[in-house]
């Protein structure tokens, strides 16, 4: 039996996943290695943790942890634990994930503009609410054209955060 990946529990994003963007153990109900539907939280065939890289050609034990530590004992927080300012990009970060702060705040209705709301349903839903994979890893606070917006640690971030049912882009 081949030995369980990250994406064994990290089975997708929010549009493409085994049923739920994430599961508390790596086997199906019949013994078997769960296998995902998007690679986007994994390593590749064959790979192996302790020697995988990722964003910026980093370990991704560097951001995650020891393969035998507490499961995701060591979760990055923030951009700035590495970078001296937010990096400028769009979906460079880790997994495809695109800057925080508040330079992305204002800019982010440009991508929507040129990709469409789709784009951003990955990680932050199709409903506009958020999930798991749009949760604030820091507490935040934004000045945006419709007031200051304060969020708590462990909040979802979609279009509503921000948006009103009438200003929601479309």
């Amino acid at each position: 039996m081949a030995a369980p990946l990250c994406q064994s529990c990290h089975t997708g994003t929010a549009l493409l996943n085994n049923g739920r963007i994430r599961f508390d153990t790596a086997f199906e109900a019949n013994g078997e290695v769960r296998q995902a539907v998007d690679a986007t939280f994994g390593i590749g065939a064959g790979g192996r943790y302790t020697v995988a890289t990722g964003h910026g050609g980093l370990r991704c034990q560097d951001c995650h942890g020891g393969p035998h530590q507490e499961p995701h004992a060591k979760r990055p927080a923030e951009c700035m634990s590495c970078h001296g300012t937010p990096p400028n990009t769009t979906g460079g970060g880790p997994h495809g994930m695109h800057p925080v702060g508040e330079p992305w705040v204002v800019a982010h209705g440009l991508e929507v503009d040129t990709s469409g709301a789709a784009s951003c349903s990955k990680c932050h839903g199709r409903d506009g609410r958020g999930t798991v994979l749009s949760r604030t890893q820091a507490e935040r606070k934004f000045n945006t054209r419709y007031g200051v917006r304060h969020f708590l640690r462990g909040v979802q971030i979609g279009c509503y955060s921000c948006h009103t049912d009438n200003s929601r882009p479309q």
